[in-house]
C-alpha cells in the first residue's frame, strides 16, 4: 500500500505537535513492518521549512529534512504537474499539487488532517482514519505504550 502523506501531517510529526504529533510519529510504523510505503511531495520540504522555522533552529530542521531523506519517498513535480494542478481551478493550490503528485507517485491514499481538502482522483484518510482501516483487516500498531488502531 503506498499512503502519500500530506504536508500538514510531516510537520505534526517532525513539530511533535500534541496528539496530531503522536499519531503523525506512528504513520511510520506501517512502513518499518513493510505494510506501507510513505511518500511526501518535494514541495512538501520548503513548506515544511516555512513553518517550522520559526520553532525550530534552522540547523536543527535541516538535518531533520536530510534524515527524511532515507525514510521517505520523494515525489518530484515537473512543469506538467504544476499545469495540471493549475488546471484542477481548486481553491487551496498546495493541495492541488499535493493531490497530482499523490496520483503521479501512484498512491492508494492522501494521509490529511485537513477537513477542506478537496478529493481528486486518490482517496482521502485522516491518520486515524488509517489506523481504523487498518484494525478492520486485524493489523494495530504500537510505540512507547501508545496503541493505534
Amino acid at each position: 500500500m503506498r499512503l502519500f502523506l500530506d504536508t500538514n501531517v510531516v510537520i505534526d510529526d517532525i513539530g511533535k505537535l500534541g496528539e496530531d504529533g503522536k499519531i503523525a510519529r506512528l504513520l511510520q510504523l506501517p512502513q518499518v513492518f513493510n505494510d506501507a510505503e510513505l511518500i511526501i511531495s518535494v514541495q512538501s520540504f520548503t513548506d515544511i521549512f516555512y513553518i517550522l522555522k520559526k520553532h525550530i533552529d534552522s540547523y536543527r530542521l535541516q538535518n531533520k529534512l536530510l534524515n527524511m531523506l532515507g525514510f521517505y519517498q520523494v515525489c518530484a513535480l515537473d512543469v506538467d504537474d504544476i499545469k495540471a494542478a493549475c488546471q484542477r481551478g481548486w481553491k487551496d493550490f498546495e493541495d492541488a499539487l499535493i493531490a497530482v503528485a499523490a496520483e503521479k507517485s501512484g498512491a492508494d491514499y492522501i494521509i490529511t488532517r485537513d477537513a477542506s481538502f478537496q478529493c481528486g482522483r486518490v482517496p482521502l484518510l485522516t491518520p486515524q482514519g488509517f489506523f481504523d482501516m487498518m484494525c478492520e483487516k486485524g493489523i494495530t500498531y504500537t510505540i512507547e505504550g501508545d496503541r493505534v488502531g
